[in-house]
């Protein structure tokens, strides 16, 4: 990860927490609970969102796709035992 890249999802990280946080918090304190309630869902709604989209989504999580390892993993053998002796 680049110190660019890090920098934007610590900024990302912060304002959807700190800066959500903060505005829900003197939402509430001024009697707009209802509203602080939609805030809330939307900024970390939006947080996830771009946290997802900006950072987890780019990721390559697929497993091996070499057919020799599949059928090799996929082959019922029968155990074998050693006579003890």
């Amino acid at each position: 990860m680049e110190l660019g890249t890090r920098r934007a999802f610590a900024v990302v990280v912060l304002a959807g927490v700190a800066g959500t946080g903060s505005v829900v918090y003197f939402l509430n304190a001024v009697g707009l609970g209802t509203l602080g309630s939609v805030v809330w869902f939307v900024g970390y709604g939006t947080m996830v969102y771009t946290l997802w989209y900006g950072w987890i989504r780019p990721l390559d999580l697929t497993g091996g796709t070499d057919p020799d390892e599949v059928a090799d993993a996929t082959v019922d053998e029968e155990p074998t035992t050693e006579s003890g002796g």
